[in-house]
């Protein structure tokens, strides 16, 4: 499988134009999160370093990269990084100076570009969430999955974003209602019990029917 990816990079690679490349040449791209440092420097060879400094440590992985479109994709040269969730193989190009990767974190060439997007982003996930928590649909399974008031246990139900989704070409903000209560202490399980496809543009909230796979559009502006 490794050796199969291998092969469709370096093909793709072998097949992109010149100008694809032009805004990522010897470029640097900084993110940072989970108390953590991100580097991503693209090179005009098609290889790259990602090196992190911070709680992860500091490492440094390297391997090949091309462009489809508004994406980068990534092939490393070990899966360490990948492993550990912390290396993405997929990045959204957002503009010439910022990329982002699928968990809604963002990478950028400048500083204040990083702050002003995940300023950006994580109103948008709490303006959503605030949505979410006043629907219909929602109060009705929050009350149908609260614990009766004789139970005792400790028990946590809310809704939380959780990735970003491809479908059609489009971005789509995964968010769910879950539920986390304690079963014995400090030992909780995660109960998952909707799930909502969310669009920026235009504003538009979907419930998503896990069993049959379908969207349901339950809010829109």
């Amino acid at each position: 499988m490794k050796w199969f990816l291998i092969l469709i990079i370096t093909s793709l690679m072998s097949c992109q134009q010149n100008g694809d490349q032009v805004d990522f040449i010897d470029k640097t791209f900084q993110g940072h999160w989970a108390e953590t440092k991100w580097d991503y420097h693209f090179k005009k060879d098609g290889s790259f370093v990602f090196t992190s400094l911070g709680h992860f440590g500091n490492t440094k992985h390297t391997g090949k990269y091309t462009i489809i479109d508004n994406t980068i994709l990534l092939n490393p040269d070990s899966d360490w990084g990948t492993f550990h969730g912390v290396l993405k193989e997929k990045l959204k190009i957002v503009s010439s100076d910022c990329l982002r990767d699928f968990d809604s974190n963002y990478y950028c060439s400048d500083w204040g570009e990083l702050e002003k997007n995940r300023e950006q982003e994580f109103d948008f996930q709490e303006k959503t969430i605030s949505i979410l928590d006043s629907l219909t649909v929602v109060l009705t399974k929050k009350k149908e999955i609260s614990p009766l008031e004789s139970e005792s246990r400790e028990t946590d139900i809310r809704i939380v974003f959780d990735q970003i989704m491809v479908i059609d070409k489009e971005d789509y903000h995964v968010f769910s209602l879950i539920k986390s209560e304690e079963i014995r202490p400090y030992d909780f399980k995660k109960s998952t019990f909707m799930n909502f496809l969310v669009k920026k543009q235009p504003f538009q909230i979907y419930e998503h029917h896990t069993y049959k796979d379908s969207l349901s559009l339950i809010y829109n502006k």
